[in-house]
């Protein structure tokens, strides 16, 4: 299989490797804009991706900065590949449009790497929640992560997520809760955002929005409250309150606790690499998956909007 990998961060890295383990017989080129890319102990080649010349590659992985992907993503649409794009698939709604007209002629595969929804927990909450959906009260879910301790051994201010230029900022790099909530809800009918400039207040060298707070409303009234940092200590949850129960996830212990009158614990055994390769094998070999998921662009309508609360606003 020839495979094309774009980009040489974090991200390009965990893909090789998921690759290799795979089939080592893989041939995996590397496109960035470095001569060479460090993975370990190994230097590997990579070139310029010159977009005016054909690819022998069938397969593409875009995973390079946020506001890179979309000019990526129009090239390879064209010359007919099957692409793989780590999150979030685009920045705007404007190019989410385009992308969407120019995949009326696509016959291959787009997918979109949030590999949450491989989440034993997730998939658990959305049966739940299908069963139970008229049941529901209230959602609470939360997402913080020190940026300064994203990758262990780089430093933080050279990174893509906290410079403006670069696609960063906490709404696109975490807009994984986004999607999976828009995968267990569906369509959201009304969205309202608050962010609140606290990089100076935690010593953050950052021109982007580090904490967001956002409201949403399912078609059938059921409201969703979030936050989104750069600054606490990592963890993710969803606390979801019904008439008689409360089902709460808490993602760093892969467990769900249901309490009624008594709790009841249930564990989950799986690792975040578990999540990452099974979408990538879904990706390459699943034929039953969807060549195109149209739900990504309700995820980029949902932080267009949240974006449109607070787009003039400095930070």
């Amino acid at each position: 299989m020839n495979i094309g990998i774009i980009g040489s961060g974090s991200a390009a890295a965990r893909i090789y490797k998921i690759l290799l383990s795979l089939n080592k017989n893989n041939k995996i080129n590397f496109y960035s804009k470095r001569k060479k890319f460090k993975i370990g102990k190994k230097n590997l080649p990579a070139k310029k991706f010159n977009f005016n010349s054909s690819k022998n590659e069938d397969y593409f992985f875009v995973s390079n900065n946020s506001n890179e992907h979309y000019k990526y993503l129009i090239n390879l649409i064209k010359n007919q590949k099957n692409i793989y794009v780590e999150k979030p698939i685009c920045t705007t709604m404007e190019e989410a449009k385009i992308i969407k007209k120019k995949l009326r002629l696509f016959k291959k595969k787009l997918h979109v790497g949030y590999q949450f929804r491989e989440n034993k927990c997730i998939n658990f909450l959305k049966k739940y929640i299908s069963k139970n959906r008229n049941k529901i009260v209230f959602v609470s879910g939360y997402s913080g992560e020190n940026v300064k301790k994203y990758h262990k051994g780089e430093n933080y201010i050279r990174s893509y997520t906290v410079k403006k230029k670069d696609g960063g900022g906490v709404l696109l790099t975490q807009s994984h809760q986004i999607d999976y909530l828009t995968y267990l809800f569906g369509k959201f009918k009304s969205i309202k955002s608050l962010s609140a400039n606290n990089n100076k207040k935690f010593n953050l060298k950052s021109n982007v929005e580090g904490n967001v707070s956002y409201i949403l409303k399912t078609n059938d009234n059921i409201l969703i409250n979030c936050n989104l940092n750069y600054f606490a200590q990592k963890k993710t949850y969803l606390y979801i309150k019904c008439l008689d129960e409360t089902i709460f996830w808490n993602n760093e212990k892969n467990e769900i606790t249901l309490e009624r009158k008594n709790k009841i614990k249930k564990k989950f055994f799986q690792t975040r690499e578990d999540m990452f390769k099974k979408k990538i094998k879904n990706f390459l070999f699943n034929k039953k998956e969807k060549k195109v998921d149209n739900k990504i662009f309700d995820i980029i309508n949902v932080i267009t909007k949240i974006k449109y609360d607070f787009k003039k606003k400095k930070y």
